[in-house]
């Protein structure tokens, strides 16, 4: 797994939130997804944002990581998609939303995230 910037990598490597078991819970997602993309030869996933614990933003029920996919084959977003959908049919509080009106765009994405509740 690659980050972005350095910054990101901190970030993910320092921070502890309040609820840990979940940030736990979500990096070991961001690893499956990870190793998942290795295994099917589509490399290494890159984390472009990294949000914590805010109750400002829109993500202030969970902890949440993007994932670049605007450089990566459609092919990889369509598997993703449906390996993540099966794996939040088992744990609701995982999610991940695949931006679909961003496709082929420069911020196309994945957001993934853990909800608290």
């Amino acid at each position: 797994m690659r980050h972005k910037t350095e910054q990101i990598k901190k970030d993910m490597e320092t921070y502890t939130s309040k609820y840990a078991i979940e940030q736990g819970k979500l990096f070991r997602y961001l690893d499956i997804i990870d190793n998942i993309c290795q295994i099917l030869g589509f490399g290494e996933i890159t984390i472009t944002d990294y949000l914590r614990d805010n109750p400002k933003s829109l993500h202030s029920l969970g902890l949440a990581a993007d994932i670049r996919v605007r450089d990566k084959p459609a092919l990889m977003y369509l598997s993703l998609h449906t390996i993540c959908k099966a794996i939040e049919t088992v744990d609701k509080r995982l999610r991940t939303n695949f931006h679909y009106d961003m496709y082929g765009k420069p911020n196309q994405h994945i957001h993934v995230e853990i909800r608290y509740r």
